[in-house]
């Protein structure tokens, strides 16, 4: 059984950016349950588009909604695109890498890294090498077991500190933006994108492009890791 990680080990700083991230969020409540409307907006199912709905659970004054007809979980109201870009801005992310992530990299790629990269190559009909990407790859203490174990290693972030970082680390083929503008010609035995997904505000596009970029036969993953929290 896979010992159970608790934040600490890797994040050393994890209640300074918890509070930090609940100071950056709190301007958008009326109260500590409720959104303030104004920065909301109504959504139907991302995925089919359906208005039909069975409510779930509301978590920290977000609805959180079945579609009746595909089961998607999502939820509605959202914050405004401005709203979500401004909490995932470059001020927060890139104070969580420098004083909270950096400093326990290798601790990091030991923990996390080792473990995905075992979940991969465990779904995986044999042990070649080929072409990754990592889509999200943060500072790399994933992407980076990979590179350790002769995969060519490709990167998409958006975050201008982890982009420095992995070039520092001599990776080539990094991509600093979003999924929507990257452009290239290469295919994929694997791509990742861990913990993206459920930020993603069009998921059914960002996994159709996904999928254009596999070989056939390829392999995506893009689960959290289960026994973190």
């Amino acid at each position: 059984m896979t010992a159970i990680l608790r934040a600490t080990e890797i994040k050393p700083d994890f209640e300074g950016l918890k509070n930090k991230w609940e100071e950056m969020l709190g301007k958008y409540y009326i109260n500590p349950q409720t959104l303030n409307p104004k920065y909301t907006m109504e959504v139907s199912c991302p995925f089919c588009n359906s208005q039909k709905i069975d409510h779930s659970f509301n978590l920290n004054g977000f609805h959180h909604n079945s579609c009746t007809d595909c089961k998607t979980l999502y939820v509605s109201p959202r914050l405004l695109d401005v709203c979500i870009e401004e909490l995932y801005s470059d001020e927060y992310y890139s104070e969580m890498y420098t004083r909270s992530m950096l400093p326990v990299f290798e601790k990091r790629k030991q923990l996390i890294g080792r473990s995905k990269y075992l979940q991969i190559m465990n779904h995986r009909s044999n042990d070649s090498k080929g072409k990754v990407l990592d889509i999200g790859a943060g500072i790399g203490e994933v992407i980076d077991v990979f590179r350790e174990e002769g995969w060519e290693s490709h990167t998409i972030e958006m975050n201008k500190v982890a982009v420095s970082w992995l070039q520092t680390r001599g990776y080539k083929n990094v991509f600093h933006g979003p999924l929507d503008d990257y452009e290239t010609a290469e295919r994929f035995d694997v791509i990742m994108a861990w913990g993206v997904v459920e930020h993603v505000l069009n998921p059914d596009a960002f996994l159709k492009r996904v999928f254009d970029l596999l070989i056939p036969g390829g392999l995506f993953r893009r689960f959290r890791m289960a026994n973190l929290y």
